[in-house]
């Protein structure tokens, strides 16, 4: 060992049996509300998945995003009906709408596949490879500029 080396060790014993448990009971305070909040995050992620995904099993479905009390609840519509909440609440749909516009519904996406291949669109006029061209003839290739004329002393 260096010489002065073995004062280092002996002053990190010390401070790590003074500072330790302190150190100990920070980080473990510290991670738990940082635990809580990311579930906190997947439950409310989870829940408007969940909200979607049955407003998408209803003919007419739609979901409404409202508060109860600073808890995020996603009401569930079949037309102009509240059907359910998601996550459920023990409060009557009624009580959660009121006072909401319900113009500000979310309806899913019915099919979020796409359906044909992605194309470039060709040309100016709209048209894509997987579409057929137009039957209107077309007009005639531009033709090539005229080349330049020579200029003096080159070639002569």
């Amino acid at each position: 060992m260096a010489r002065g080396s073995g004062k280092a060790v002996n002053n990190l014993v010390k401070l790590g049996v003074k500072y330790g448990p302190l150190v100990y009971e920070a980080v473990k305070h510290g991670k738990e509300p940082a635990r809580q909040l990311a579930e906190r995050e997947v439950a409310r992620a989870n829940s408007r998945r969940r909200a979607l995904e049955h407003a998408h099993h209803l003919v007419d479905g739609s979901v409404l995003t409202v508060f109860d009390g600073d808890q995020r609840l996603f009401v569930v519509f079949n037309g102009d009906n509240p059907v359910a909440s998601h996550p459920a609440s023990s409060k009557p749909l009624a009580s959660l709408i009121e006072g909401y516009d319900l113009d500000k519904r979310v309806r899913p996406a019915r099919d979020r596949r796409r359906i044909g291949p992605r194309v470039k669109q060709v040309g100016g006029q709209g048209r894509t490879l997987s579409s057929p061209p137009s039957s209107q003839p077309s007009s005639p290739p531009p033709s090539s500029p005229p080349s330049a004329p020579p200029t003096a002393g080159a070639d002569e």
